[in-house]
């Protein structure tokens, strides 16, 4: 079965290519049908791939998605008003967004953190980057990280 598809899909690969370099001698060059005709012919190897190998995505979605915040903040950065504050602005913007990738939510991850970095030991912030994060029930710390801990979740849930 799969052999007789492969087959179906090499004529129709085949057939379509015919047609587009067909069509492509027909309609005038600066037509936009021609230039789409041009830029599939130019990147056929590239735009037939996922026909071959079905670990290639037929789309961009998933890359698309990992940049869409920094392209949603663009507005945004032309406010920062100096280098350093746009390297602020890039560090937070990469803590955030490694956060998510970590499957953590970003606004409890950077809540927890900025509340109690400063009971951290300096060679111990390692231990607050995402990956390595743990929520603070997990962590145990002393009793004044606990009850600040417990009033911080019921202020959150308060909102």
């Amino acid at each position: 079965m799969r052999v007789r598809e492969a087959a179906c899909w090499a004529h129709l690969r085949r057939a379509f290519h015919a047609w587009c370099e067909t069509q492509l001698a027909r309609i005038p060059g600066k037509r936009k049908l021609a230039k789409a005709i041009r830029y599939v012919l130019n990147r056929w190897i590239d735009f037939t791939l996922f026909l071959e190998d079905s670990r290639v995505a037929i789309d961009n979605n998933p890359a698309e998605r990992a940049i869409r915040p920094v392209c949603m903040g663009r507005k945004n950065y032309l406010f920062a008003w100096s280098y350093t504050g746009g390297d602020n602005i890039a560090d937070a913007m990469t803590l955030i967004e490694r956060a998510k990738l970590s499957g953590l939510n970003p606004h409890d991850y950077l809540a927890d953190v900025l509340a109690f970095i400063n009971e951290h030991k300096i060679n111990q912030l390692h231990g607050l980057l995402p990956w390595n994060w743990k929520p603070v029930t997990y962590l145990g710390g002393s009793k004044n990280r606990q009850l600040m801990c417990v009033a911080r979740d019921f202020w959150l849930l308060a909102i």
